[in-house]
């Protein structure tokens, strides 16, 4: 819980210094360093450490941002982080600085479930199904999951769908 708050507030306060027009490219930036600290786990653990030295932690942030060119926004933003104690949620924030990015900018991220491997032509008509409800571009974070006979599951925090076999055979159990 309060880390939902913590990364909503930081979050937030950073977007605020975002221009509109430089949002895409900071989504990238904040991107590549998500995709840094899942490949190199040891990054996270080195700076969320509690032992370690926040001048070291900030070393290493500079490091770590010059080597993929981010922003001095970004660097900035990160060794505040540090100053503040709060780089323990830097996954959590980074994760919620792209959704809040994405809500800016008319991007749906949905979580979609189904019980078996999809072409693209079934991503596209799903896509379609679930354009009814939202106005904007759908992104889809797909997982299979082996609960679901059928149909799909389409979830992100404020909405969800369920198009499986097992929610409508419920739907047409309750009719009758």
């Amino acid at each position: 819980m309060i880390k939902n708050i913590i990364a909503r507030r930081y979050s937030s306060a950073l977007l605020e210094i975002i221009k509109k027009d430089d949002l895409i490219h900071f989504e990238n930036e904040v991107s590549a360093l998500q995709t840094i600290l899942k490949d190199e786990p040891e990054i996270e653990e080195f700076l969320i450490s509690p032992i370690v030295e926040d001048r070291h932690k900030t070393e290493i942030i500079g490091l770590l941002v010059k080597g993929f060119d981010a922003s001095e926004v970004l660097q900035n933003f990160l060794n505040v982080l540090v100053d503040k104690e709060r780089i323990f949620f830097i996954a959590d924030i980074l994760k919620e600085l792209i959704s809040k990015i994405h809500k800016e900018l008319g991007i749906f991220d949905f979580e979609l479930k189904t019980a078996h491997e999809v072409d693209e032509e079934t991503h596209e008509n799903i896509k379609k199904f679930i354009s009814k409800y939202v106005d904007g571009k759908i992104i889809f974070k797909h997982t299979i999951d082996q609960n679901i006979r059928g149909g799909f599951l389409a979830y992100n925090d404020e909405m969800a769908i369920n198009a499986s076999i097992r929610n409508n055979l419920d739907a047409l159990k309750r009719e009758f």
